[in-house]
């Protein structure tokens, strides 16, 4: 089932239903949904867009302006990268690991998840995604061994 409801596109799988209003709705806590996919975030192989760039700072409540000097960017710069939709947000590729890590300690993650996160980040390979741009792919999370069902 695709998914569009938190700003970026998902296939979300094996998803329970629920009958609400005449309407057939997903029947999942989306409060772990949003966290199942943070976590997406900070593993994926490619570099981040520009939906994901915005969701990820919707979620800590921050403004463009809050969002850019906690990396060390200017405030235009997140609006930048927030452009690019879709696509990824061309930004350097340090700056998106501290993204990446900055999730993990506002998610309190242990210590375990920031060493598998150091071994599997590999800057070269962000680097030419960013010089040779591939479409990227829309995440996909299984809802029953991500444990989201609302039940």
């Amino acid at each position: 089932m695709m998914f569009q409801e938190l700003g970026l596109p998902m296939r979300l799988c094996n998803v329970p239903m629920i009958f609400v209003r005449g309407e057939w709705i997903p029947n999942i806590n989306y409060n772990r949904l949003q966290k199942a996919v943070l976590l997406h975030l900070c593993h994926k192989k490619f570099p981040l867009t520009g939906n994901e760039i915005a969701f990820i700072r919707n979620y800590f409540a921050m403004t463009t302006t809050q969002f850019g000097q906690k990396f060390g960017y200017s405030r235009s710069a997140v609006m930048k990268w927030e452009k690019y939709r879709d696509k990824f947000a061309q930004i350097r590729p340090t700056a998106e690991i501290c993204i990446r890590l900055s999730i993990l300690i506002k998610l309190k993650q242990k210590a375990s998840a920031f060493k598998e996160l150091c071994m599997e980040i590999d800057i070269s390979h962000l680097n030419n995604i960013l010089k040779y741009p591939r479409l990227p792919k829309a995440i996909s999370l299984d809802v029953q061994e991500e444990s989201l069902s609302a039940a």
